[in-house]
C-alpha cells in the first residue's frame, strides 16, 4: 500500500462463552489489535467493550430479554426563567472566562 492509502477489514470473531454485558455483571470483553508490516508490529491497540441489547416491548425496558424498572430521582433547588440567570452563568460567545 502506497502512502496516505487505506484498506478496510473486517473479522468475525466468536465469544464463547457469550455474557452481554448489565449491571449485575458488568463484564468487558477485551481486543487486542495488532498492525504487522512484514512480520513486525508497526501499531496496535487495545479496545475494551461490552456487548448488550436494549428494547422497549410494550412499555416495558428490557436489557438482554429481561425486563427492568427506572427508578428516577430529582431534586430542584430553584426554578427561573432563562432571562434571570446569574451573571456568573452568562457567556459572551468567544471570549473565554467571562
Amino acid at each position: 500500500m502506497g502512502a496516505g492509502a487505506t484498506t478496510e477489514l473486517t473479522v468475525d470473531v466468536r465469544l464463547d462463552p457469550f455474557r452481554p454485558w448489565s449491571p449485575e455483571s458488568p463484564l468487558l470483553y477485551k481486543a487486542e489489535l495488532v498492525l504487522k508490516q512484514a512480520g513486525s508490529p508497526i501499531d496496535g491497540w487495545i479496545e475494551r467493550f461490552g456487548m448488550k441489547k436494549y428494547e422497549v416491548r410494550g412499555g416495558d425496558l428490557y436489557l438482554n430479554n429481561v425486563r427492568y424498572f427506572l427508578r428516577v430521582a430529582a431534586t430542584i433547588t430553584r426554578i427561573r426563567p432563562p432571562s434571570v440567570r446569574p451573571r456568573r452563568e452568562q457567556s459572551t460567545p468567544g471570549i473565554c472566562g467571562s
